[in-house]
């Protein structure tokens, strides 16, 4: 039994943002909504090939006294999810791991935290982030590979930026994020 509901909310609204059509409109954008369409980067590189980039931001947990847990924890660490994929011309998806992965802020590179140094929320977060993805987007949701890094320093609500270097290339966030 899950004793936080938060992450698997955090999941939840994740996964309902990516399976949105971003040709629509949305009618009541709520705050959660905006970050939402912020937090998921789509590098279509090429015909075949995309990386996707999610941020999994305290904002996208609404301001609800059993969410705080989760908050104070997606506050103190920054968790990222990347899926690369390759789409064969038959449209089967192959998936590579990602490696090299660093955080930039400040002008400094921080490293993804090993796996001793993730606080267990953190760490169950991961786990029930993997499993929703992977059950609610069948492959596209079992490459997508999570990973923890030192959030100190980095606010979604105030102003600054970060990015997640990754296979060549820096995604970039602004902040305050929609939703703020």
């Amino acid at each position: 039994m899950i004793k936080n509901i938060a992450p698997v909310l955090l999941c939840v609204l994740l996964v309902f943002g990516l399976v949105t059509s971003s040709d629509a409109r949305q009618w009541r954008v709520t705050p959660q909504a905006a970050a939402q369409e912020y937090v998921i980067i789509n590098d279509q590189r090429s015909p075949n090939e995309i990386v996707l980039v999610f941020w999994m931001t305290p904002r996208l947990l609404p301001d609800q006294p059993q969410n705080e847990t989760a908050k104070a924890m997606l506050t103190r660490n920054l968790l990222v999810g990347i899926a690369h994929a390759d789409v064969s011309a038959g449209g089967a998806m192959s998936f590579r791991a990602p490696t090299n992965i660093t955080l930039v802020t400040g002008g400094q590179n921080r490293p993804p935290l090993a796996g001793s140094q993730i606080e267990p929320a953190s760490a169950g977060a991961l786990t029930t982030m993997s499993q929703v993805f992977a059950q609610a987007l069948g492959p596209l949701g079992k490459g997508t590979k999570w990973h923890v890094f030192d959030g100190s320093g980095i606010s979604s609500c105030r102003s600054g930026s970060f990015a997640i270097s990754y296979a060549g290339e820096n995604y970039t966030y602004e902040t305050p994020i929609p939703g703020c």
